[in-house]
């Protein structure tokens, strides 16, 4: 039976049923995040993923990969398009990207999130900033979702639970999150 089990586990790998690492967070850690309430909320949230198995990569002038909440730097700019790149050499299917602010350069971040799009992987983006502030263009040009929040922690589980179900196709879907801007005051 234990025989059965590996081979139908193995079976379901190679089909792309079941993913080693289905999701990646790519996190913003640029010098405009360091702020002491952000960070704190982000260090948890980061815990929390790592605890479940996920995969974390924060950018800022550089992407890298976090092993740890340790790990994050919260200063220098915001190379979304190095972490993006990052994430198109490993097989995820739904990307998960906050930030607080406009990529370093629009015009490589919207090329590497088309070379993920044509890998049918899904990107969903969380803007953090007050409800009155403008959302970045190159986020509605490399997303399939955009919300809009300053509650880090709940557009993150907005992202990550229903609009992910629905983005990726999983089940049954409750309860629809329609508008692209999604703001959770």
């Amino acid at each position: 039976m234990l025989k059965i089990n590996k081979i139908l586990i193995l079976v379901l790998f190679i089909t792309g049923l079941i993913y080693a690492q289905d999701d990646v967070l790519l996190l913003d850690t640029s010098g405009s995040m360091s702020n002491t309430q952000v960070v704190t909320t982000l260090k948890k949230l980061t815990q929390e993923y790592l605890d479940k198995g996920k995969s974390i990569v924060a950018f800022n002038d550089t992407a890298y990969t976090v092993h740890s909440v340790d790990d994050l730097s919260f200063d220098g700019g915001t190379a979304m398009s190095k972490a993006l790149k990052s994430v198109n050499t490993k097989q995820y299917r739904f990307v998960v990207i906050i930030t607080d602010g406009e990529a370093d350069n629009s015009e490589a971040t919207i090329h590497e999130a088309k070379l993920l799009h044509e890998q049918n992987i899904k990107i969903c983006s969380v803007y953090l900033s007050a409800s009155s502030a403008s959302i970045p263009d190159v986020l509605f040009n490399i997303s399939d979702q955009v919300f809009q929040s300053s509650n880090i922690k709940a557009a993150f589980q907005m992202c990550s639970g229903e609009v992910r179900k629905k983005l990726l196709g999983i089940g049954a879907v409750k309860k629809t999150v329609n508008p692209s801007r999604f703001n959770l005051f």
